[in-house]
This record gives C-alpha cells, sequence and structure tokens, in this order.
C-alpha cells in the first residue's frame, strides 16, 4: 500500500495533482453512470442534502451572503460575485438542475480535505476518504465542489477551463462546445 498525504486546502494543489483527481473523478462518474446505472435507485438520495428543503436553504445562503458580501467582493471576480448573487433567487433551479437524469453517483462533499495523495510527484494516485455524503446526481456536483477547493482564486482561475476539458474528456463527454453545454 503506498504511504498517502494530505494537501492543505489552503495552498492548494499541483497541476499533476488536480488532473489526477479529475481523471479519477470522471472515470468514477462514468463508471456510475447511465440508464439503469444508479438513476433508479431511491434507496441513496439525489444530493447530498434535502431537495425538498431547497426553498429553506436558498433563504439561508441569501442572509449568509448578505452578510459575507462585501468581503466576498475583494476576494471574487465580478462574474462569480454575480453569480453568488443570482443565487439568492435561483437556488432552487439549479438544485433542480443538479437533480435531473443523467444521474451519477456522487461523493457528495468533494474537495481537497477529503482526498490523499500518493508520495509520487508525477502521475499521483489520488483516494478520497469520509464517504459519508455519497449520493445520486449530476457529475457537476462534485467537480465543482473539487474546483472550489484547487487553490486560491488566481491558482482556480489559470486551471479551471483546462480541467473542465479533462474531466469532461474522462467521463467521456467528448464534443467540445455541445458536451460542455450539457455539462453545465
Amino acid at each position: 500500500a503506498p504511504d498517502w498525504r494530505r494537501i492543505d486546502p489552503g495552498q492548494g494543489c499541483t497541476d499533476s495533482e488536480a488532473a489526477a483527481v479529475v481523471a479519477a473523478l470522471g472515470g468514477f462518474h462514468k463508471a456510475f453512470s447511465g440508464h439503469g446505472k444508479i438513476d433508479g435507485d431511491t434507496w441513496l438520495p439525489v444530493l447530498p442534502f434535502h431537495e425538498d428543503k431547497k426553498g429553506f436553504v436558498q433563504d439561508h445562503y441569501c442572509v449568509a451572503f448578505e452578510s459575507v458580501k462585501d468581503a466576498l467582493s475583494v476576494v471574487l471576480s465580478d462574474l462569480a460575485l454575480e453569480t453568488c448573487e443570482k443565487l439568492c433567487e435561483g437556488y432552487s433551479e439549479v438544485v433542480c438542475q443538479l437533480a435531473r437524469p443523467p444521474l451519477t453517483l456522487l461523493y457528495g462533499s468533494f474537495n481537497l480535505a477529503h482526498l490523499r495523495f500518493s508520495l509520487t510527484e508525477f502521475r499521483p494516485v489520488v483516494a478520497a476518504v469520509d464517504w459519508r455524503m455519497v449520493c445520486r446526481g449530476r457529475g457537476a456536483y462534485d467537480f465543482a465542489s473539487f474546483l472550489v477547493s484547487v487553490g486560491p482564486p488566481e491558482v482556480r482561475r489559470d486551471m479551471e477551463a483546462w480541467l473542465v476539458i479533462n474531466y469532461l474528456d474522462a467521463v467521456g463527454m467528448t464534443g467540445g462546445q455541445k458536451a460542455r453545454l450539457l455539462f453545465e
């Protein structure tokens, strides 16, 4: 068994670690997506929170967002801040979209804090720990959870485009713009 190491979420991960994560995540999602694989398994919840409480969560999100909006405006791009503002009204719609087929198996809280990496620098192996939030949903949920934890905003922005392409390739969604639109 390899020795494993944790990544400090405050520092972020390297390009090779991020590439290993999206390749593993895409392969995982691909293995469990498709008609009849996981979409009909009602014993697993859809999304890691109660979908029927989405209005309640939206209200709390708005209150929390308004309380930190000024601080976020310093660290987020204008587009990211605008997206956060739109979630005050559109959170429920986003939840509905993430709960619509095609569904796959989700880790549910996929971020650097829950990942371990092998000690090799080139093509590290990645493993996820603490599977308490496993559920069904759109793969974009896990991918977005990882993306926001990949590193500080400037690092994340530099990695974002090629991570999306690598994830879509790993999950089998090739086809450029059409695949990206289906994913988003």
